[in-house]
């Protein structure tokens, strides 16, 4: 009985993060587009059913749930990386940001935080290599 409880209450604490996280993708691409957020879009639906399936596909996998919830949150430092370097690169761009480019401090925090989030990212993936 307590196992059952344990896989529901782990499957509850999935469901109910899935469903923001699968929104996250198709409004960081609308975003980098610029066009507007349209969760009704072709590819914006695409996005979503397949993060779905993915999520709901690890049911399937051989591996306990706890399991899966580690390395879930482990993989979440990559995403810290995948956001600070495309920021860099827009931030600097003088087109895009006119006269409110970044400045030198500025661009030395953020290589901070880049490199800071590249270590812990290896710190995360090297506990599964």
């Amino acid at each position: 009985m307590a196992a059952f409880v344990l896989i529901i209450g782990i499957t509850g604490a999935g469901l109910s993060t899935i469903f923001p996280i699968v929104l996250i993708a198709p409004w960081l691409i609308a975003d980098y587009r610029g066009t507007p957020r349209n969760i009704h879009s072709t590819s914006s639906r695409v996005l979503i059913i397949g993060a779905l399936v993915f999520a709901f596909g690890t049911v399937f996998l051989e591996e306990r749930p706890p399991a899966l919830m580690v390395f879930s949150q482990a993989f979440q430092a990559c995403i810290l990386p995948a956001v600070a370097v495309p920021m860099y690169i827009l931030i600097n761009k003088k087109q895009l940001m006119g006269e409110n480019k970044a400045s030198v401090k500025l661009n030395l925090g953020l290589v901070a935080v880049i490199l800071f989030s590249l270590l812990t990212t290896w710190f995360a993936i090297a506990e599964f290599i």
